[in-house]
């Protein structure tokens, strides 16, 4: 992603910050019923070493892009014997 980002044109890169705050309003309104929101850490289990899946931050990003405090914790093994956690974000 940061290759993808310093390779865009300027007005590629404004539009998707302007994305990236819509979203971030609509999640904190979604959100704000609510004093925290459960949630996994993670759309997978633990990786084995090596380059991580492409999806590997996609839910812990919601707390970045909104500015809201979010905690991780263990939530057992996979059926691998992987760890597994959530998230709560508040």
């Amino acid at each position: 992603l940061l290759h993808w980002g310093a390779t865009q044109p300027a007005h590629r890169l404004a539009r998707a910050y302007r994305d990236l705050a819509a979203a971030a309003q609509a999640l904190r309104a979604a959100f704000a019923p609510f004093a925290g929101v459960l949630m996994p850490t993670a759309p997978q289990a633990a990786f084995p070493f090596g380059p991580p899946p492409a999806n590997q931050a996609d839910f812990t990003a919601i707390a970045d892009f909104t500015g809201q405090p979010a905690t991780a914790f263990p939530a057992g093994m996979s059926a691998d014997g992987l760890p597994l956690s959530c998230q709560v974000v508040a």
